[in-house]
């Protein structure tokens, strides 16, 4: 055959390769998200209209892009009633896949783990020996035993712009948990999550690296580590330019760290208003961190615990939240009551810097 003829059915192979890339439209095309899924090849966009879906995705391994059309106040996959993760990558997507605008609420079981399948994981999102890119998601009231929003498992995943809000779990990784791998999460927050019975409210780091950027880690709660938890065992974890603010721990409020390690590097990264201490554990100062005990019970930000925020308290006092946070519930159970007022007389005076 002429080299001509070679190339020529090349291009035309190349060509035709590229034609098959397509956008599939939901509800237009398909009914569901799933649906659309399913029908995808490498290179499809799988583009969602706003309004709720009341399903469970699973990327099925495909490097596709499954997006929203107005972004995640709009557009919800909702978990209700579901025994999986709300969202599912666990065979092998690469970093060219990527979900992008979604609100993924109200996952509550999360999926078992390949090899200990009584241990469910990652209510909002489990994603299992693969890397999606994951941008401008909200993970809302999700629960599982570990990584309520998400279970990040041996991925090298960017988690970018993302919110996890208002997740819990039975044990490790109320907002998210990673175990291995090399994750990134780049401007994101953690609030208002909880793990009562264990490690890191926010966010609970296991083994392997991860890396957070400009990220904000306020508000959570957990036994131990109410930001967040660092349990390394090789590897190291990186926080540049973070906030760790206003966590409740029963031990350490802001981070801690597994005992006998220091692998958790801070570089500008602010740690204030923590109960009851900033921190467990040793870490590598990078430079330009601030610590700052704060004052958890200042309602009104002037410096001083004081009547006035007494006043600001009782204005919403008995003010259950209907899933939404008040700075006055300081110990962060759902309530505006008597252990919040505990909480703000043992702060009452100045400030501390």
């Amino acid at each position: 055959m002429k080299t001509s003829n070679v190339i020529a059915i090349s291009f035309v192979g190349a060509t035709a390769s590229l034609a098959a890339a397509d956008i599939l439209e939901v509800p237009g095309e398909f009914p569901t998200i799933q649906a659309a899924i399913d029908a995808a090849v490498a290179g499809d966009e799988v583009l969602v209209s706003k309004g709720t879906y009341f399903e469970g995705i699973d990327f099925l391994g495909k490097d596709i892009v499954v997006r929203s059309v107005s972004g995640p106040l709009s557009t919800f996959i909702n978990g209700t009633g579901l025994t999986t993760s709300v969202v599912r990558c666990m065979s092998g997507e690469p970093a060219t896949a990527r979900l992008e605008g979604f609100t993924i609420q109200h996952g509550i079981t999360g999926t078992p783990l390949p090899l200990a399948p009584l241990i469910r994981v990652g209510g909002g999102i489990a994603v299992l020996n693969s890397s999606p890119t994951i941008e401008d998601c909200r993970f809302l009231h999700n629960a599982s035993a570990y990584g309520g929003g998400a279970y990040i498992y041996l991925s090298d995943s960017i988690i970018r712009d993302c919110v996890f809000h208002q997740n819990q779990v039975s044990a490790d990784g109320g907002g998210a948990q990673t175990f291995g791998g090399n994750p990134t999460f780049e401007n994101c927050s953690f609030t208002y999550n909880k793990a009562l019975n264990s490690h890191g409210g926010g966010l609970h780091v296991a083994q392997g690296s991860a890396t957070l950027i400009d990220c904000v880690i306020s508000n959570n709660t957990a036994n131990i580590g109410g930001g967040l938890t660092y349990y390394p065992t090789g590897g190291s974890a990186t926080l540049n330019g973070c906030e760790i603010k206003n966590n409740i721990g029963d031990v350490a409020g802001g981070f801690w760290v597994r005992p006998g390690f220091d692998d958790l590097v801070l570089v500008d990264t602010e740690v204030c208003g923590n109960a009851p201490s900033p921190y467990v554990g040793a870490y590598v100062d990078g430079g330009k961190n601030v610590f700052c005990e704060g004052c958890p019970g200042d309602l009104n930000n002037n410096g001083v615990v004081e009547g006035a925020d007494v006043s600001v308290m009782l204005g919403f006092w008995g003010f259950s939240g209907v899933g939404i946070p008040v700075a006055a519930d300081l110990n962060n159970d759902g309530v505006v009551e008597g252990a919040d007022l505990v909480v703000l007389l043992a702060a009452w005076g100045n400030c501390k810097p």
